[in-house]
């Protein structure tokens, strides 16, 4: 009865569980990779990188702890380091689905739609009833547009998993996409309902509250996003974007320059830093954001109309010319309103 009690209050934790197993079996491999999936689930990322690294020099072939160190640098921001490890991982053992998944992740973070639906269409092979990659999968096709492939597979994945909130939070914005407000709310409400704690949601919510000019529900969702997630960029762009939209220019520019602080290469806050200074008659301190954000996203059409106007504003008719020839090619409607204003 001793030994049970002294157990289980060593176990009132899976930390206190694993860092029980790791003390008994030092040379085990497993309980050094278990104990750092638990720091990684507390985002302790230091703490979870030195227990897969403990597990990796008892067992250099365990797939799964360069999965798990993959996942510690996705979560860091170190997408080529992650990159390795998930090589790495499905190098050892190429039927690892959730690494192919989470190297999926990598390349839609990078707008490499194809090399990621290949590894989530991999993951799905191995593993059919993988929610996450159904689910990423549809995000694969909101972002080519492909609106009815993207249901479908938003819809596998809640079939697989009725709980999955981010998968209610990629319909919603499918709907947004599509102009469709009321839809995009009412899935954005239902992804809070199973996750009140999914900041993305949150964000989405004051985003489309924010497009239906009511601030005070955006602002309320906005708030909550950032209470949840301090260093969620897109929270604080949206929050910008109310600013800009009631004409409080400089709030909103400090909104913007958070984001950028965050996400440097966050092309439409600098975009949208540069629309402030701009509605501020603030022409040469907005160019070098227009040109920011058109050097992050060559294909930005509004960032190029805007530096057109820029350049027109200070007189520079010449370099309004090249936005205009560039955007004749990315967009025709915004390059011939452009050109209006300068012949």
């Amino acid at each position: 009865m001793t030994g049970t009690y002294s157990r289980n209050r060593v176990w009132n934790s899976e930390e206190g569980l694993w860092t029980d197993c790791m003390k008994k079996s030092p040379h085990k491999d497993r309980p050094y990779n278990n104990l750092g999936t638990v720091f990684l689930t507390q985002k302790k990322y230091l703490e979870a990188a030195d227990q897969y690294n403990k597990a990796l020099r008892i067992n250099p072939n365990l797939a799964e702890a360069h999965y798990n160190l993959g996942n510690v640098f996705f979560n860091q921001g170190n997408y080529q380091e992650a990159t390795n490890k998930y090589y790495e991982a499905l190098r050892i053992n190429p039927n690892l689905a959730e690494a192919h998944t989470h190297l999926g992740n990598l390349f839609l973070k990078q707008g490499k739609y194809q090399e990621g639906a290949n590894q989530y269409n991999e993951a799905l092979r191995i593993n059919s009833d993988y929610a996450e990659p159904h689910n990423n999968l549809g995000n694969v096709f909101l972002n080519q547009g492909k609106y009815q492939e993207a249901i479908y597979q938003y819809n596998e994945a809640l079939r697989i998993n009725p709980d999955y909130a981010e998968a209610h939070n990629n319909l919603g914005n499918l709907f947004l996409n599509q102009g469709d407000y009321q839809q995009a709310i009412n899935q954005y409400t239902k992804a809070l309902q199973m996750n009140p704690n999914l900041a993305e949601a949150h964000n989405n919510l004051g985003n489309v509250f924010s497009k239906l000019g009511k601030y005070q529900e955006a602002i309320l969702h906005l708030n909550e996003a950032l209470r949840i997630n301090p260093n969620l960029a897109e929270a604080h762009n949206n929050f910008g974007n109310v600013f800009l939209s009631q004409g409080k220019y400089q709030q909103a520019a400090n909104q913007y320059k958070k984001t950028i602080l965050i996400n440097p290469n966050f092309a439409e806050a600098h975009s949208n830093l540069g629309a402030a200074f701009f509605n501020q008659g603030k022409y040469q301190e907005a160019i070098p954001h227009f040109n920011e954000a058109v050097r992050i996203n060559p294909n930005y059409a509004e960032a190029h109309a805007h530096l057109g106007n820029a350049y027109l504003m200070i007189g520079n008719r010449s370099l309004a010319l090249k936005e205009y020839e560039i955007l004749k090619t990315i967009n025709p409607g915004l390059a011939n309103n452009l050109y209006q204003k300068i012949k």
